[in-house]
């Protein structure tokens, strides 16, 4: 591997510098991962969110293994615990909700909500409840008073 200006167009962990005259004190370990919501590579630093590849005019290397001394949720080739959950509103809004879901348990709620989809079936009442109880959350939220049941 060396430097270069090309940016990243993997997901993984890089060294960054601003230019090639930076010492490696000031190189900077930078995760990079696909973000959906925005359609671009995102760049996050061990400390903060930093922003987007496309704002860094630097150097890139990588991408590389991470350090021993980094924490776990750095490490981009531990995909056993990442999900996003969508949340549709019925009047067109939505949001996201980013949950650490192993993997395995991922798969298996998707399939269970699908096959209960395509049998006509609901979603059990202990869950709806739950939900419910979300939703008026989410109202409270807004600031309004919730509708009174007629």
């Amino acid at each position: 591997m060396t430097w270069t200006h090309e940016k990243p167009t993997k997901p993984g962990l890089y060294w960054y510098r601003h230019d090639p005259d930076s010492q490696p004190e000031n190189y900077e370990p930078l995760k990079v991962a696909w973000d959906d919501r925005q359609s671009t590579w995102s760049v996050r630093s061990p400390e903060s969110d930093n922003g987007f590849v496309a704002e860094y005019n630097g150097e890139w290397y990588g991408p590389l293994s991470p350090p021993s001394h980094f924490p776990e949720e750095w490490d981009p080739t531990d995909t056993r615990c990442n999900a996003r959950i969508i949340v549709r509103l019925r009047h067109g809004g939505s949001f996201y909700v980013e949950k650490k879901i192993p993997d395995e348990i991922a798969r298996l709620l998707s399939r269970k909500l699908k096959t209960l989809r395509e049998h006509g079936d609901s979603i059990p009442t202990h869950l709806r409840m739950k939900i419910s109880d979300i939703v008026r959350e989410l109202i409270t939220f807004t600031g309004l008073p919730p509708k009174k049941e007629k």
